[in-house]
């Protein structure tokens, strides 16, 4: 989002933030976003609840493990109060067979959850459907990407983002927009 006004985020009654911190692994000048740090500081500065989510782009358990621990090495130094979430949405995992992805989440999320962190799976409503392991789902929470006016899922949900083309004051251009019937702070505070 470039710079953000986070107090102006906050003033638009927006209660928590989900920030994107990595993408893969490896050379961390293409796979870090280098504002992460400072977003983090300036939306906690602000009062508001903080997660941070990775992109994966692991296609095996090994590959999923380095990038489990290379966004858990970047986000160590910060204090969340919401969850960290795996996106599942990039084409490089479309090429895998729905019990391949599942064995890479079960990584992803596993080594998280080690690390003391809340995970989740951040997936649109056809790949929930058609390709995450319903037993999968239920241990970990889901963060729905559903756009229009429900989620159209009967399932947990976590986190829903319900458009991708929000406006936010304080925020340049257009954003995903979510809600949450959960109260994450709360929760991680009990697991610590």
């Amino acid at each position: 989002q470039g710079d953000v006004d986070w107090k102006r985020v906050k003033q638009a009654n927006i209660d928590f933030v989900m920030l994107c911190a990595t993408f893969g692994w490896g050379n961390p000048n293409k796979v870090y976003d280098t504002r992460f740090q400072r977003q983090a500081a300036g939306a906690i500065d602000a009062g508001l609840h903080i997660g941070a989510y990775h992109c994966l782009f692991a296609t095996t358990p090994e590959q999923s493990y380095r990038e489990a621990e290379y966004f858990a090495n970047v986000i160590k130094d910060v204090k969340l109060t919401y969850p960290v979430a795996v996106d599942v949405e990039d084409r490089t995992l479309l090429s895998l067979q729905p019990k391949a992805l599942d064995s890479v989440l079960r990584m992803w999320c596993g080594y998280l959850r080690e690390q003391g962190y809340y995970p989740m799976i951040r997936a649109n409503l056809k790949t929930v459907l058609t390709r995450l392991n319903p037993k999968t789902l239920s241990k970990y929470d889901l963060w729905l990407i559903s756009t229009g006016n429900k989620p159209e899922y009967d399932g947990h949900i976590g986190i829903w983002q319900y458009t991708n083309v929000g406006a936010v004051d304080g925020m340049r251009g257009r954003c995903a927009c979510c809600r949450t019937t959960h109260d994450y702070p709360n929760t991680l505070n009990e697991s610590e």
